[in-house]
């Protein structure tokens, strides 16, 4: 098994596989939006993903990680990090 960074090559297959997790319709035209997002972001510095190449093609797995810009605290600087996708098929 070989983990590697996701590149924007692979925004249509992580859109498909976080339609199919968060159990919504997989063609609808909010998706063509999710990859278009992740292919402007994947290896930016506020959005990274992680996959896992499925031998038959797509994606066996993925894991997807966002970076949130907060207001400033006494003590902290306000960035925090939230794990939203992580799939296995």
């Amino acid at each position: 098994m070989n983990v590697r960074p996701a590149s924007p090559d692979d925004a249509e297959d992580l859109a498909r596989v976080h339609a199919e997790m968060v159990g919504v319709d997989a063609t609808g035209p909010w998706r063509a939006q999710l990859a278009d997002h992740l292919r402007e972001r994947l290896g930016g510095p506020r959005l990274a993903a992680f996959v896992v190449d499925d031998p038959d093609g797509g994606l066996a797995a993925c894991a997807i990680g966002v970076v949130h810009q907060g207001l400033p605290g006494p003590d902290h600087v306000g960035v925090f990090g939230q794990i939203q996708t992580v799939v296995t098929e």
